[in-house]
């Protein structure tokens, strides 16, 4: 019954936080994509409005052209065509005027096309409309020139009465706004509080302010006009000249300009506009960075192919060590000595250890063993190469010495696909081995092993295989190896090429080189080295395992740490 409770809780708190998760997904989702839509909204906007205004600045150089050329056409009219110009640019700027206003500008919204374009549109209009007033208040200054009967003290008189009735109207705003603060200052709650005495007289006030402000804005303006006319009256028509007020055309156009800014600041400040910023700023480095890492492996590789790999082919092969006699015995499984080559190798192997014989043996790989031997640990395989037996395992091994005949059954238990094979070098003859492919070593008590060191810094096959030194073992010795899926021992007979990735091992007798690949598309994409191992000569062996570990070295251009690893490794010919 327990079983049957906590099963179904936890199955409802897995759907519950499941459910949770989906529903946080979804709403984040939602969110950014709604984020995004604002930010796209709110630039095409932008981009509306940035072409309206470039477009208004050309129209605004053919209005204001157009305007000057109207005005020298009338330089030399009469009063009465100059008032029926002034009338009717009094009847365009109403008609421009009465244009319905466009609706109030908000960014981010899908389709705000319209409301950009009506804000176009008004700033043309505003425009048109400033110019035409500057171009009615110059001829109405003409006008006043015209009339050559206009008393300049009448004038001067028009202009106290106009300048009298401005400060009147300034005063009785002045009055009304020191009105209104008297009330807030002695009632201020009560002012605002409505059905009160207060509140009626402050409703009352700003009402009248509004008044009072056309008033006197009215009044500023027929001062402002009667001052210009009077500066003109009684100058030479052909002295006077018609400036655009540019500042003014500027103040016109000034809200268009101000919802270009308010768009800006509202695309900066989005979120989603400031990565779309900052993704576009690294881009083009990402794809540089991204073309090169795809192209620079595949142009290294066709140097090396089409380069380096045929000037290797025409170098001379060297020899590790060509005075050795390059012999070499090989163990069936079974204990007997083989007698033909090919794979010579089994999952397990019985080692017979004679009188002083002493077998050298990573412990892992001890089957069965009779119970007259006497075993230790030693500690490293060779003291003379301390971090090369550490590099490829060959380190606390189990030393196994028998005083009469001892069978002793070794096989790689950890590795099901490995398999066993025995190699004697007799005296005289040596082998290149690498180590990681030795799991122990068989040798008399009077003749210990030794590992030399060749180096071969000098050659360019070394350095395109990037193994530099090669580790040489010599006989008497029998040489326990292992490979994936088994061992193959070949003879060189005149010639062999073995995939560089299988050799184990090698005559040092023979003399070795490098074969390019035959096809670069596989060597492009990864599925063949690029230079196979070839040995040549009349007396020699090469060693290569049957198949390749699903751990294979990878190489320098491997994966991370790995592949470095293993290049180090096989610099030192481990």
């Amino acid at each position: 019954m327990n079983g049957v409770l906590s099963t179904s809780l936890r199955f409802l708190v897995r759907g519950a936080l499941s459910f949770c998760l989906i529903v946080t997904v979804l709403l984040a989702g939602r969110y950014i994509v709604s984020e995004w839509r604002a930010f796209d909204a709110a630039r095409r906007d932008l981009a509306l409005l940035a072409g309206g205004e470039q477009h208004l600045g050309g129209e605004r150089t053919q209005l204001k052209l157009a305007s000057m050329a109207r005005v020298k056409r009338l330089g030399q009219a009469s009063a009465e065509a100059l008032d029926a110009h002034i009338d009717a640019l009094g009847k365009q700027i109403t008609a421009l005027s009465a244009k319905p206003e466009a609706q109030a500008l908000s960014f981010g919204l899908p389709d705000s096309g319209q409301l950009m374009q009506g804000l176009v549109a008004k700033s043309r209009r505003m425009l048109e409309i400033e110019l035409l007033s500057q171009e009615r208040d110059y001829l109405v200054a003409l006008r006043a020139a015209a009339r050559a009967g206009v008393d300049r003290d009448a004038a001067m008189q028009a202009l106290a009465r106009l300048h009298a009735a401005h400060v009147a109207a300034y005063d009785a705003l002045n009055d009304n706004l020191r009105a209104q603060s008297r009330i807030r200052v002695n009632s201020l709650w009560r002012s605002y509080l409505p059905g009160t005495v207060e509140f009626g007289m402050r409703d009352r006030l700003v009402q009248e302010e509004a008044e009072l402000v056309r008033a006197n804005n009215a009044a500023a303006s027929a001062v402002a006009l009667q001052q210009n006319a009077l500066s003109i009256i009684g100058a030479p028509r052909a002295s006077l000249q018609f400036i655009v007020n540019d500042a003014r055309l500027d103040a016109a156009m000034g809200q268009l300009r101000g919802a270009i800014s308010v768009g800006e600041a509202y695309a900066s400040d989005n979120w989603a506009g400031r990565m779309a910023e900052s993704v576009r700023e690294v881009a083009p480095t990402a794809g540089a960075i991204l073309l090169s890492l795809m192209l620079v492996p595949v142009a290294i590789k066709v140097v090396f192919y089409y380069l380096l790999a045929p000037l290797a082919e025409r170098l001379a092969p060297f020899y590790v060590d060509r005075h050795a006699s390059g012999l070499l015995e090989i163990h069936a499984a079974g204990g007997r000595r083989a007698t033909a080559l090919g794979n010579s190798s089994a999952p397990s192997a019985v080692v017979t250890l004679r009188e002083g014989d002493e077998m050298l043996i990573q412990s892992a790989c001890i089957q069965s063993a009779a119970v007259t031997v006497a075993s230790s640990t030693r500690w490293m395989l060779d003291w003379t190469n301390p971090f090369t037996c550490l590099a490829a395992g060959l380190f606390a091994l189990t030393r196994i010495v028998s005083t009469q005949p001892a069978a002793i059954v070794v096989s790689p238990a950890r590795d099901p696909l490995a398999e066993i094979a025995l190699l004697t070098l007799p005296e005289g003859s040596s082998m290149v081995f690498q180590p990681r492919a030795l799991v122990g070593v068989i040798h008399r008590l009077d003749q210990p092993l030794h590992m030399k060191r060749y180096w071969r810094l000098g050659s360019l096959h070394a350095w395109l295989t990037l193994q530099l030194r090669y580790l040489v073992f010599s006989g008497p010795v029998t040489l326990i190896v292992k490979g994936c899926r088994g061992v193959r021992v070949d003879a060189v007979d005149h010639g062999r090429v073995i995939s560089q990735a299988a050799t184990l091992g090698f005559s040092t007798s023979t003399a070795y080189s490098t074969s390019r690949c035959q096809t670069f598309l596989p060597y492009l994409l990864g599925r063949a080295p690029l230079l196979n191992d070839r040995f040549d000569g009349e007396v020699g062996f090469c060693v290569y395992e049957e198949a390749l570990p699903a751990d294979a070295r990878k190489g320098v251009f491997g994966r991370g740490l790995e592949g470095l690893t293993d290049s180090v490794l096989k610099v030192f010919g481990v």
